[in-house]
């Protein structure tokens, strides 16, 4: 009996010890692991023909999460139903259902999704593959850069036109995948003959389809042709955008005092095409419709705007804030709507106050060339009444002229019509007693804010041209900052050369588009009902522009 029961223990323990290593745990310990997973080996190898298995195998420098290859493998064309992974160790052997199509290339992806163990570290990019059941390889290839925000998890998807199959990535999934690289660079490959409609989507849900107001997407502004002839197609590059469907509508209205509500809104509205005449004030009660006199932004955070009325509303009525015809910032219009408010008696004690001026540039700085102080109000103020109150001059006491650009009726920009000086020192003056609220508060008090020119002499410029692009009537150039907040430089391309002169020292990215519809911005276009966005390309270095320093020769190919 004691034998029998030392040959069980044996037997289990080999047993145990036989699974440990089929297994092939990772060791523990050591130093912390910021190594991304490679794959090191694969079967078939790239340009296999006549491949006749139905399963392919990844071998991985470590170990890796196994449900993080399941979600970044992808196969085109795509095949239906899920493969089976079996794994030992570092490798997987990845069995696809049923037989592969004769005669056809495949292209393997495996995404920057996959991460490793230890320390989940994630590939740097996607690796591809290619192999053909029949005789000979598709060797179509497509290649560009997108460019966003956060282009990590783009993907790209290719459609073929052949048989004449609705091109709706809203329903149809792609016939061929590949994934974007962490630089926004990407290739799709093992593309057969044919013409091919090909989108950068950002699939949030990764279900292989276009969900719109989820999923970022970048259009093409063309679509793709591979032939014996031109079995290449580089740069397609894209722009990404979320398309934005849904109107913005009033999510609450709260009264803070007898002359002010405040308005949330479910999104950012277009507050610079909103007009106080945009809203009105109804009493179901005593059916009695009330003006709104100012609308603004003033103090107010994200989605919440202000507007200010008379303090003549009846506390006994049903009191409901109507708003229509606002726009959202990609121009949705809100429908006509109206939310009920609590009526508020307490009095607007607060005077007007100035949250910020700005200028141009950082260190109160305004430009040269086109110097402006934007002004930024507590309340609304009556823009015909403000003018009086407001003055700029010099050290001397040297007036200067300017006009006045309202926003909104709480926010507004002072353009200087002369020129400045940049060894002298200027100021604006604010007399508070003609920023008057609508309850009658104001200070008595003058506001003070000096400021500064830039040197003409101390600016920058580029010069350059665009090279390989037919278009060359309609090219517009932009410059953007990468180191101040509003601050870019736009001009249209004159025979294919472009010249920025007058360009406040920095970092620069430069780039050009297209502008097919001649409106002066950016066509992103659609990726259903399709509409191709505007060809574009950048340069690929961040400009850096000294002072007194322009660059020439740039060229954007």
């Amino acid at each position: 009996m004691k034998k029998l029961m030392l040959g069980l223990f044996y037997i289990s323990g080999l047993l145990l010890f036989v699974n440990r290593c089929a297994n092939q745990l990772p060791p523990q310990g050591g130093e912390v692991d910021k190594t991304p997973p490679e794959i090191i080996n694969y079967y078939p190898k790239d340009g296999t023909v006549n491949y006749s298995e139905n399963f392919i195998t990844l071998e991985f420098s470590e170990y890796v999460d196994k449900r993080s290859l399941q979600d970044a493998f992808f196969i085109s064309p795509y095949i239906d139903g899920q493969p089976e992974f079996d794994w030992s160790g570092r490798e997987v052997e990845i069995i696809f259902p049923g037989s592969l199509k004769s005669n056809t290339t495949y292209n393997v992806t495996i995404g920057t999704d996959v991460k490793d163990i230890h320390n989940n570290n994630k590939m740097l990019a996607p690796f591809n593959f290619s192999f053909s059941t029949g005789s000979k390889i598709d060797s179509g290839k497509v290649s560009g850069t997108v460019y966003g925000n956060n282009v990590n998890g783009v993907m790209i998807y290719a459609y073929r036109f052949t048989n004449d199959k609705e091109i709706n990535p809203v329903k149809r999934k792609p016939d061929y995948i590949s994934q974007v690289a962490a630089d926004g660079k990407f290739k799709i490959t093992g593309l057969a003959e044919d013409k091919y409609r090909i989108f950068a989507i950002k699939d949030k849900f990764k279900d292989l389809l276009y969900n719109i107001g989820d999923d970022e997407y970048g259009a093409p502004f063309s679509d793709v042709v591979i032939s014996q002839n031109k079995i290449k197609f580089e740069n397609l590059n894209f722009k990404l955008t979320l398309e934005d469907t849904l109107k913005p509508y009033l999510v609450s209205a709260i009264m803070t005092d007898r002359n002010h509500i405040v308005l949330e809104f479910n999104e950012f509205i277009d507050s610079s095409a909103v007009k106080a005449d945009n809203f009105f004030i109804y009493d179901s009660v005593n059916s009695v419709k009330y003006p709104v006199k100012y609308f603004f932004k003033g103090k107010t955070r994200k989605y919440k705007y202000a507007v200010a009325i008379d303090s003549n509303l009846k506390k006994s009525g049903e009191l409901f804030l109507n708003a229509s015809g606002i726009p959202d910032k990609a121009g949705n219009l809100c429908d006509p709507q109206g939310i009920e408010f609590l009526y508020n008696s307490k009095p607007d004690t607060n005077s007007t106050g100035i949250i910020k001026i700005q200028t141009n540039y950082p260190d109160a700085m305004v430009d040269y060339f086109n110097p402006f102080l934007h002004v930024k109000l507590t309340d609304g103020v009556d823009a015909k009444k403000i003018m009086p109150g407001l003055s700029i001059e010099d050290t001397k006491k040297r007036k200067y002229r300017f006009d006045i650009e309202f926003i909104n009726d709480a926010e507004f920009k002072i353009r200087i019509k002369e020129k400045l000086n940049f060894r002298k020192k200027y100021s604006l003056r604010i007399d508070m007693n003609f920023l008057e609220d609508i309850a009658g508060n104001k200070l008595d008090s003058v506001y003070t804010f000096k400021f500064g020119c830039i040197n003409k002499l101390d600016y920058s410029g580029v010069q350059g041209s665009v090279k390989n692009v037919k278009e060359t009537g309609n090219v517009i150039v932009s410059l953007i900052s990468t180191d101040l907040q509003d601050v870019s430089y736009k001009t249209k391309a004159v025979k294919g050369g472009f010249n920025f002169e007058q360009v406040y020292p920095g970092k620069y990215l430069l780039w050009y588009f297209v502008d097919s519809d001649s409106n002066g911005t950016y066509g992103y276009g659609k990726v259903y009902p399709f509409a191709y966005s505007e060809k574009f390309a950048f340069y690929p270095d961040t400009l850096k522009l000294k002072p007194r320093w322009p660059v020439g020769d740039v060229i954007i190919k």
